[in-house]
């Protein structure tokens, strides 16, 4: 149901004020027009902001299993979501908006896709790191992340199978990937000589459907600055690409 619709029917009565909330499917359209208008707009889209918290709020309670949240808006304030998003039966999340992600996003129990673009990563531990470890999560794809105050990001998904990592350089973060049943891996952006990218075990010989054709690859400065090996892969390993910028 688009928005519009939603307003105009909730004004007909005050018991239909809440309406919104029982259907499946709901679409937010923000246009602000010509960057002179920023100023006109600039309250009426903190109010927004304001609220979308709320309705985070009505999709968890109704269950909600995918959500998307997508703003080119520069003008919105960095949203922050609700921890219990994550802790809820959510099973897929895309997020291309300037957003804090919650601590509870890296332990989810039910998130099996993760899609997000220009996000913040939560606040590390003790030793700035952050772990993603979602024992169900398959496909994540992180876009242009945000990392103030992570010195380390270890993804560490046992079912992961596809993963792609997109940064505008690795500079001053670590990235550890830890999961052994990759089948699609790609990484792209500026990757710093310094010591950025580490793939321990990407590719689980264990779990290879195709015996016999292992192979032992170290790399070695691959890229400008993949230092750490792939230590064992497999036939089940079918795409790997890493992309340095600073090479093209």
């Amino acid at each position: 149901m688009d928005m519009k619709l939603v307003v105009q029917t909730c004004v007909l009565s005050k018991r239909w004020n809440s309406l919104w909330s029982s259907t499946p499917y709901l679409s937010f359209d923000m246009n602000v027009g010509d960057d002179d208008d920023y100023g006109i707009y600039f309250d009426k889209y903190i109010l927004v902001e304001s609220h979308v918290y709320s309705w985070l709020l009505v999709a968890i309670k109704r269950d909600v299993q995918e959500l998307c949240l997508e703003s080119d808006i520069d003008v919105i304030p960095i949203l922050k979501l609700p921890y219990n998003l994550f802790t809820s039966g959510i099973t897929k999340f895309v997020c291309k908006s300037d957003t804090l992600m919650s601590m509870s996003m890296c332990t989810s129990k039910s998130i099996k896709s993760l899609h997000l673009e220009e996000v913040t990563l939560p606040k590390g531990n003790s030793d700035a790191e952050v772990i993603l470890s979602c024992p169900v999560l398959e496909d994540l794809f992180i876009k242009y992340f945000n990392y103030e105050n992570v010195k380390c990001f270890t993804i560490s998904a046992l079912r992961l199978h596809k993963l792609e990592l997109l940064s505008r350089n690795y500079n001053e973060i670590t990235i550890k990937i830890c999961s052994p049943n990759l089948t699609s891996l790609k990484c792209g952006g500026y990757i710093s000589r310094q010591q950025a990218l580490v793939i321990k075990e990407p590719f689980c010989a264990s779990q290879c459907p195709h015996h016999g054709t292992w192979r032992q690859i170290r790399m070695k400065d691959m890229g400008g600055g993949v230092q750490t090996v792939i230590h064992t892969t497999c036939a089940a390993a079918r795409v790997l690409k890493i992309i340095d910028i600073t090479l093209q």
